[in-house]
């Protein structure tokens, strides 16, 4: 978002058409160029920071955005979110200083939203207003989620870990009860403190509000399908599993993920081959796609440890299953010869 009142000679309305339509390459171009003669211009290095990011440079994308936060410490002229991206770039507790400094500015941003829309002095801007504190909203309770989750990977032997995290999943809450990320790291909370009632509550909330995004996050789906396969709600992730192929009929991770609830399912009921049947076909293709992508690519979308725990499945489910498209005995190999596995 282009901060209130900034000026610049660059479109950054194209960048960030850019940046939605999936081209960085055109947007790190059009930046580069630009900040050749405007070397100075905080949003041009912030925004060039983040096209990086999405190229796989995340060292370059530093080195660029923390250019902007030095020389708008307080924001004032560039607007906060290059605080948020340092956050989440930085990690540890040197990630959180820059995340409390980006959610500074943003519940600034929010209070003064809120007032003016209750003070009435809006008519023909109030729906603007009203999307902006709702997008502003939103990247406050995405921000929340990503301070709980450095206390729960690279502060977790910290003794303030939980407590920290139960205050901030209240914040994201309390911010926005119909945020389903918010709902989602509540669950991932639960589940690390053994309360699975509670997890199983929240992943139910999650869903419920993920089944009926337009724009869901392709990684916070997945993430949530793990998390409701670990939690036994096989329905739910299979529900799940559906959207993410419709997000990205070539994820292989997501047909991984229906392969592994509906294999899970079959376990518990192994009298029943339709769960068995529709993992063969899952995983099948998975297997295409890996061999599709390595040809086209020399990688595939997934880590080898997802190959072959496929692989491990694969083979025990029972050998005389009837699938529609695919007969079992033509399933491909092709990821056992290619992929060397480290011992």
């Amino acid at each position: 978002m282009v901060p209130h009142n900034y000026t610049s000679t660059m479109d950054y309305g194209k960048i960030q058409e850019y940046m939605a339509t999936s081209q960085p390459l055109m947007a790190i171009e059009k930046l580069q160029k630009h900040l050749s003669t405007a070397p100075d211009d905080l949003l041009a290095l912030q925004l060039l920071g983040e096209a990086l990011l999405e190229i796989g440079e995340p060292e370059q994308a530093y080195n660029h955005i923390k250019m902007a936060a030095d020389a708008d410490p307080d924001g004032s002229k560039g607007g906060y979110e290059k605080f948020l991206w340092l956050g989440q770039l930085v990690g540890g507790r040197q990630g959180i200083e820059w995340y409390n400094k980006g959610i500074e500015g943003l519940k600034q941003d929010i209070a003064n939203d809120e007032h003016k829309l209750g003070s009435g002095s809006l008519d023909q801007d109030s729906d603007h207003t009203k999307q902006a504190l709702a997008y502003k909203k939103r990247k406050l309770c995405e921000t929340l989620c990503g301070i709980v989750e450095i206390w729960m990977t690279d502060l977790c032997m910290e003794e303030e870990a939980e407590t920290q995290c139960v205050n901030l999943m209240e914040e994201a809450i309390k911010t926005d009860n119909e945020h389903a990320e918010s709902w989602a790291v509540v669950a991932s909370v639960r589940i690390s403190q053994q309360k699975n009632e509670e997890a199983k509550e929240a992943l139910a909330k999650a869903w419920e509000i993920f089944a009926v995004d337009q724009e869901p996050s392709l990684p916070s789906i997945m993430q949530l399908t793990k998390m409701l396969i670990e939690m036994g709600m096989l329905e739910q992730a299979l529900e799940a599993s559906v959207r993410i192929h419709d997000l990205n009929d070539e994820e292989i991770e997501g047909f991984y993920l229906a392969g592994l609830a509906s294999f899970t399912a079959w376990e518990q009921d192994k009298e029943d081959l339709t769960h068995a049947v529709a993992a063969a076909s899952a995983f099948q293709r998975a297997s295409k796609l890996y061999e599709k992508q390595t040809k086209q690519f020399g990688e595939a979308s997934c880590d080898p440890e997802v190959v072959q725990h496929i692989q491990e499945m694969y083979a025990k489910l029972p050998s005389d299953l009837e699938i529609e498209e695919d007969k079992k005995e033509e399933y491909d190999d092709s990821w056992e010869k290619e992929i060397v596995y480290e011992e």
